[in-house]
This record gives C-alpha cells, structure tokens and sequence, in this order.
C-alpha cells in the first residue's frame, strides 16, 4: 500500500498593479519540512520562467530565479510569501498567468500543486481601478 504525506494545505494568489501575490500554507509551518526541501514555482506564461526558494542560507530566501531582475521578495515563518514583480514574468497588459508548484527535497518531487497541469490566473493590472470594490 502507497502512503501520501502531503504537507500543503491551501494555496493563495493575487495581485496589485505591481506585483502577483503567492501564499502557500504548509501542515505545521515551514519547520515541519524536511531540512533539505525546496519550494519550487514554475511559471508557462506568459513568460516560462523558475523560482526555487529554500533554507539554504538558514532562513528561506531565493535560490535561484530563471528570469530578468527584480527579483522577487519572499517571507517565510508558517507559511510562505512571495511578491513576484509583474514585469519579471512577462506580464505588460492583460495576461493569464500559468504555473504550479512543486515540494521537492533534493531532485526529488515529493508533492506538486495542482497535481497535474497548472493554475491559469487572468491579471488585468490596469483594470484594478475599474473595480466596484465592496467594503
């Protein structure tokens, strides 16, 4: 019998003029990982690009980042954020940005969000101010 252990619980995402947001909840925080995992973010579009973020450096920061500067900014406690700047990935008008995720430890998938295919975010930046916004 195969068992799954699965550390992710909710993925969260949006976005500012600037910036597309991502939250990722793990069962037990980010301490609760294997010392060796990695966080990795594969965007397909519009611009095909990698971010892997880790511990490597003691507390989780970007390890590497496939795309033209700025960089993105991540934070990392029990969960994890990352503020990905519209430009790195391609996005100068309305958009749909695709990508998904993967847990890895070493070279090793251990879980992938979605677990086939990939997320589709439409992201009109410029159209945030023509938004009826309810408060």
């Amino acid at each position: 019998m195969h068992r799954v252990v699965r550390h992710l619980e909710k993925v969260y995402f949006g976005y500012d003029t600037n910036r597309f947001y991502l939250r990722m909840d793990f069962d037990g925080g980010l301490t609760k990982l294997p010392p060796l995992a990695s966080v990795q973010v594969h965007f397909l579009g519009p611009k095909e690009c990698k971010l892997v973020i880790d511990r490597s450096s003691g507390s989780w920061g970007v390890a590497s980042f496939s795309a033209p500067v700025p960089a993105p900014a991540v934070a990392g406690g029990r969960i994890l954020e990352i503020g990905m700047p519209l430009s790195s990935l391609g996005v100068e008008g309305p958009e749909e940005i695709r990508f998904f995720t993967v847990l890895a430890e070493n070279d090793r998938e251990l879980e992938r969000f979605p677990s086939t295919g990939f997320l589709g975010v439409p992201v009109i930046p410029s159209g945030l101010n023509e938004q009826e916004w309810m408060v």
